[in-house]
């Protein structure tokens, strides 16, 4: 490890004890302490994190509190852009006892979940009325934006109003329009 790398991984974790002391634990446990500091290079610091779906959440929630960190601490502004990189410190390959199977197709995995989602729940059968339409707006952003609007989404309401039809929409929409999106259906 050259002393400019270990300079720069002392900062980073020097700015996540400032990132730390803002936000609740779970939340640093869950986004910040698996990224990692990868290089710096004019004003420009590049850090890893686990996946993509950890980047975009950095990115969309935390990305100035990560900047104004790092400025407090270093005394400077720096900017940071978030990478996707399996070897940040995420779980370590020693803690990777067996990979999951991969799937075989996008198809025979919609084919599992279609089994739980009735075709008829959908967003064009769904009656809006005053009661409801707050819901299945909510809803239709998770379904149109999924893992950044509304998220999580929680549905409340007497029996009959329409709770499960959205749920399955949702998950019905994404299966349509994202392949590369998983939905997880429990009842």
């Amino acid at each position: 490890m050259t002393q400019n790398t270990k300079k720069l991984k002392t900062l980073w974790e020097k700015t996540l004890e400032v990132v730390q002391e803002q936000i609740n634990t779970p939340t640093f446990e869950t986004w910040f302490k698996n990224t990692a500091p990868l290089q710096v290079e004019n004003g420009l610091i590049l850090i890893a994190t686990p996946s993509s779906f950890a980047k975009e959440w950095l990115e969309s929630r935390h990305q100035q509190l990560l900047e104004a960190s790092l400025e407090q601490v270093a005394g400077r502004h720096f900017k940071i852009k978030l990478v996707v990189d399996n070897n940040s410190r995420g779980a370590s390959k020693d803690a990777l006892v067996a990979e999951a199977p991969k799937e075989s197709s996008v198809d025979s995995r919609r084919a599992r979940v279609d089994f739980s989602l009735n075709e008829k729940y959908s967003f064009d059968s769904f009656v809006i009325g005053g009661s409801n339409r707050f819901a299945h707006a909510a809803a239709l952003a998770v379904a149109e934006s999924p893992a950044k609007a509304y998220n999580p989404l929680f549905i409340y309401g007497g029996v009959g109003l329409g709770k499960t039809h959205l749920l399955q929409a949702i998950a019905s929409y994404v299966l349509s329009n994202y392949t590369d999106q998983k939905v997880k259906y429990v009842s």
